[in-house]
């Protein structure tokens, strides 16, 4: 997973250099990745919406719990991971400049592909309309994870709502901590965002907690979707599907020891291959088998 992440990481730099690279810039622009202090935000020629933030907005070493977008900048926002775009600015000095920003605070660090995805869309989503961006300050320059230079920032949508907040909210970005530009401030607050678990849409009707298998004798636990099934008891197992088996159960799940062994009450619960978990039929998060020594069928 780490080489994965890091190959999608340097592939999004060698893009976003290309975008870079290939952006016409006014003569009397400055490079975007260092911004200069009479650069650094661009004034609105517009009347916009007011940029709130639950967490804060940290630009200049000071903390705004919303700010005016007169003092932001009006962009266009090309993501290319959870915790990294690419803005483009759509008026000012620097119209057509664009510009690699880390979002403050943020990480794409543990987040899978499934999640990667969805963020990817809600950036889409709330940035449609162009969006504003709020740098970390003239000093909030960086080299980014996996190469390439930019900036620290926050981008909000066109009503004013946190893009970085909402990619927290929907669990498809993590709390960065220090990043040198405020994301320590507002790491407290960012770690006590909620996050609403999403389910799978597979639904489990079907479960066979079978102690000792007629194979090996040890534990097999058959289910109706093609599913990673965890266990834990005395012990902690979790152990993908591997083959399709017969009506009512599309697979059946082998373990290494007897069933006796996972002891009582033990909780089952079931995982997608997005790494969602799935309910039963009548709406439970997980199963409890009473006993592990005692074979258990149920129907939902």
């Amino acid at each position: 997973m780490q080489v994965a992440h890091a190959c999608r990481s340097l592939s999004a730099i060698f893009f976003a250099n290309a975008i870079l690279t290939g952006c016409t810039e006014p003569s009397n622009s400055t490079d975007t990745s260092q911004p200069s202090e009479a650069s650094e935000i661009s004034i609105s020629t517009a009347t916009g919406p007011t940029l709130s933030s639950a967490c804060g907005i940290i630009t200049n070493g000071e903390m705004h719990s919303n700010l005016s977008s007169s003092v932001a900048q009006r962009v266009s926002v090309y993501p290319l991971n959870t915790d990294l775009v690419v803005v483009t600015s759509l008026e000012g000095i620097q119209v057509g400049g664009s510009t690699l920003v880390q979002l403050q605070g943020l990480t794409s660090q543990g987040i899978n592909e499934y999640q990667r995805q969805k963020g990817l869309e809600l950036i889409y989503e709330l940035s449609a309309q162009n969006a504003y961006f709020v740098t970390g300050g003239a000093a909030c320059s960086l080299v980014v994870d996996g190469g390439g230079n930019g900036v620290v920032g926050q981008i909000f949508s066109s009503t004013g709502q946190s893009i970085n907040e909402s990619l927290l909210s929907a669990g498809v970005a993590k709390p960065r901590g220090a990043d040198g530009c405020g994301g320590d401030i507002l790491q407290s607050c960012y770690e006590a965002v909620p996050v609403p678990e999403e389910f799978s849409p597979l639904v489990i009707n079907n479960f066979l907690w079978k102690p000792v298998s007629d194979n090996d004798g040890r534990l097999v636990i058959g289910v109706d979707e093609f599913v990673t099934v965890k266990v834990s008891g005395a012990i902690t197992e979790s152990h993908p599907a591997e083959r399709y088996a017969g009506a009512p159960y599309v697979t059946f799940i082998r373990y290494g020891r007897p069933g006796c062994s996972y002891g009582n009450n033990v909780r089952i619960d079931f995982y997608d291959q997005n790494g969602l978990r799935l309910k039963t039929g009548n709406g439970q998060d997980h199963i409890t088998v009473a006993s592990g020594c005692t074979r258990n069928e149920q129907r939902f």
